[in-house]
Parts: structure tokens; sequence; C-alpha cells
């Protein structure tokens, strides 16, 4: 486990083993283990020391002790305050001797010292419950599209939900990814794909590079509330050499993009070869010869590129239990039910993530518009209390802006 002894807000040094100075005595501490970690909030941990007094041998012993954590899911550090020794331990010394080190190791630890630990090492050394609460979730295979040249998804949540975009017959859909807008008259789609204008006719799906905008697009852009337009009009007047394919699913769907022909890689004492040459994780099998898929979390395994994926999440082949750590392929193993990282990443799912917000501030900066009445539908295998905002919702701002 990782830890760091800073003073006053200094940035700290995680490495270990660590050492601390103390009027000519060095305290030297080696990696912690955690005891338990009760509601995310009581951390009870050890940790083995060796103590070199200003004047005389160095000893060495174990330190018992408790604290309160706060947990930053987003920096994955944990913070620790409140800090007591429940007790030290010194082998090697008689009860006056321990007392007398005792008392010299307690001066070290004072109260301006914060220990920030890593979440992922904190948790790997915590004993695992056998069993886990789990939830049902829908584990149907996406739409699962493959390149092997430049190429975007449109995605659309269910069938297009158009709002009027002016009074100049332009209409833009409001569940698209991307910026869509459809010309009623000209009966032409118009899509921004990130670098240029792409157009289609009618619903035929078929994309080209277009520099050529509608009047109403370009009037729409100088509308404030339209104003992440500026950037993107006038149109570029040449199409941009890597211009992206379009690919569109109505159905929840994922692109795995290669960067040419796929390429791969044996993982050393598996049967098993990792993709190389793409951003998804992707797996070939070879006494089985499937291809295995990794998204959101779930494994889809299929014979080829064009399908059919089916769930393969419980019927991973035993190799994936032998991907060594060492492995670039092995980050997955988070993923893969059975290693100790799969247990370590259902605990920090576990651990709730709090935020203070002020409600008068927060409202004050909330701005949604509407095409239309707001619409809300149950969301599935929820209490029916709680309902989701249809697609006829339309947040104004910049869609390429991270949010």
């Amino acid at each position: 486990m990782l830890i760091g002894i800073a003073s006053n807000g200094m940035a700290q040094d995680i490495r270990w083993p660590r050492q601390l100075t103390n009027e000519g005595s060095v305290l030297t501490m080696y990696q912690p283990q955690v005891q338990s970690w009760e509601q995310y909030k009581k951390l009870d941990f050890r940790l083995a020391f060796s103590l070199k007094p200003a004047q005389g041998k160095a000893v060495v012993g174990v330190l018992y002790l408790n604290a309160a954590t706060d947990v930053n899911m987003e920096t994955h550090r944990v913070l620790i305050s409140d800090m007591s020794v429940v007790k030290t331990n010194f082998p090697s010394l008689d009860a006056e001797q321990a007392e007398k080190m005792g008392t010299l190791v307690h001066s070290f630890l004072s109260p301006d010292r914060t220990p920030d630990i890593s979440l992922e090492q904190i948790v790997a050394c915590i004993p695992k419950e056998d069993s886990v609460r789990t939830v049902t979730v829908s584990n149907d295979p996406p739409v699962v599209f493959v390149s092997t040249r430049p190429t975007i998804l449109l995605q659309l949540e269910g069938a297009p939900v158009k709002g009027v975009a002016s009074k100049e017959d332009l209409e833009f859909v409001v569940n698209a990814n991307y910026p869509l807008f459809f010309d009623v008259p000209k009966k032409t789609s118009y899509l921004y794909d990130g670098l240029e204008w792409q157009k289609a006719q009618g619903g035929d799906g078929l994309w080209s590079f277009t520099s050529d905008l509608p009047k109403s697009l370009v009037n729409l852009a100088k509308d404030t509330s339209w104003s992440y337009l500026k950037g993107l009009i006038p149109a570029v007047s040449k199409p941009n050499k890597k211009m992206p394919q379009v690919f569109s699913s109505e159905k929840l769907a994922e692109l795995i993009l290669f960067e040419g022909e796929p390429a791969y890689k044996a993982i050393s004492g598996t049967t098993l070869k990792y993709a190389t040459n793409t951003n998804s994780d992707i797996f070939f099998c070879t006494s089985d010869k499937q291809y295995y898929f990794l998204t959101a979390g779930r494994w889809f395994s299929s014979p080829g590129f064009n399908g059919p994926w089916i769930f393969a999440t419980s019927k991973l082949p035993a190799d994936f239990l032998n991907i060594p750590p060492t492995s670039p392929a092995s980050a997955i193993l988070a993923f893969v039910p059975g290693t100790e990282q799969a247990k370590d990443a259902v605990m920090i799912a576990q651990i709730p993530t709090t935020i203070e917000v002020d409600a008068a501030e927060a409202a004050k900066q909330v701005h949604i518009t509407y095409s239309g009445e707001p619409q809300f539908k149950p969301i599935d295998s929820s209490s029916p209390g709680i309902q989701s905002i249809l697609t006829s919702e339309r947040v104004l701002g910049d869609p390429f802006q991270e949010q």
C-alpha cells in the first residue's frame, strides 16, 4: 500500500520504505497492512518500522493505528485524519526499553503530518467478502461496428426526435451525439463530424462532404442560444484528408476502430492474443476461435467481427485468469471474474461518493430548455417513482466540450 506523510499541505512522497527524521533520530516505515476499513470511514492498520535513535542502536517494531478516512474518488486517494496509535510492539525489547522507544515513535507522528493513501493499494490488502450484493442489469449485446479507417459513430437514443431550430424550416435532432440538423424544404440532413460538415439526402444515410450549408443554418449560428456553432460556420472549403465515414445507430452501439488492418500479439503462457492497434479491448482465443470484446465492463464474444455477438462475461476462457500482471493486456484483469483485481474493483465500486452542494448556488447555474413540454418515462427495473427525461430535452452548450 502506498502512503505518504505530508506536513502543512506539502507534496507527498509515496515510495517505500519512507523515512522521517526528528532531532537526529530516524524512523523508517515499511508498507502498511490494513486490518479493517469500517464503512470506508474508519481505518485500522499496522506497519513495520525501524527506529534509529540519535544516540543508540536501531530497533525494529510494529505500529498499530486507527484513523478516520475521507475518500476522493476523483483522485483515488484516501486522506486520513484523527490518527491515533493503538499500541507499539518491540519484540526484542523489555517493557522499560519498549516504553521509552514508544514515546520516541510518538514524537514522529505529530498532528500536522497527514497520511495520504492510494485507494487501489489500500483496497488490495483488505480481506474480501465471498459474496457481494448484485443487481439485475441488461446484458444484451450492443450493435458493434468495426472499421479500419477514420470513422465516427452517430448514436441516436431511439428514433430521431426533432425540434425546431429556427423559423426557417430548419430542425435539429435532439437525441444525437453529434450536431445534426435537417433542412425540411431540401429534405437534407447536415452533420458536423468534429472536423467538417457532411450531408445526406433524405434518410439514405449516405454521407458526403459539403461546404454549402443552408442559409437557415448559417443564420442559426448568429443566435446566442446556438453560440457553439460560431466556430463551425462558415464550413471549411475542402474536406479533411481523413474525413471520417459515418456509422449510425438508433440502438445502443459500440465502435471498434483499428488503425489499419487488425494486428495482434500473443500473451505468453496463454492461448490468447490481444489487438495492438486499437483503443478497444479486443482479444482472440486460439482454442475456441472466438473474439472477445470488453465494453462498459461487460464481455461479449463472436466468431467474427460481423457477429453475432453474445454476452460472455460468465463464459470467458480460463486463460483470462492466466494473463500475467506484467503483460500490456493486464489492464483488463479488473473485469475478469475471479481475479484479485476484479474483487478490488467491486469493493471500490461500493465506496460511496459524497459531494457537498449549495442548492441555492447550484440552481442559479442550471439552465435547461426543452423542445415542447418535458416528457418523462419510468427507468426500467427501477422504483416507479424514479423517472428519466425523454430525449426532447436539450441542454444548450458546446457538444464537443468535456463535461
